[in-house]
């Protein structure tokens, strides 16, 4: 009898437990999906896709060419990481 009531107890706490790491599934999902490109466009930040892209590891770093010097401006998400002349 003692062996039933400590097995339905412990099943009582697996299905009362719950473990909570605190992240939001629907702003996981966001950031997945999220583009960069187009809201560097709509701030007017830059024109058109970019030119050139670097990944590193886990990292993308896109470059966008300067109009005026034919420089890039470097952008990690909405960062900007860098500009080379």
């Amino acid at each position: 009898m003692q062996k039933l009531i400590t097995i339905a107890m412990l099943v009582m706490v697996a299905l009362s437990a719950q473990a909570d790491d605190r992240r939001d599934p629907e702003r996981q999902n966001n950031r997945e999906h999220h583009d960069y490109i187009i809201e560097r466009q709509q701030a007017g930040a830059v024109q058109g896709p970019p030119t050139d892209r670097i990944i590193i590891g886990r990292r993308q770093i896109d470059g966008y060419r300067l109009p005026n010097n034919g420089g890039h401006i470097w952008f990690e998400g909405n960062s900007v990481v860098g500009v080379t002349r």
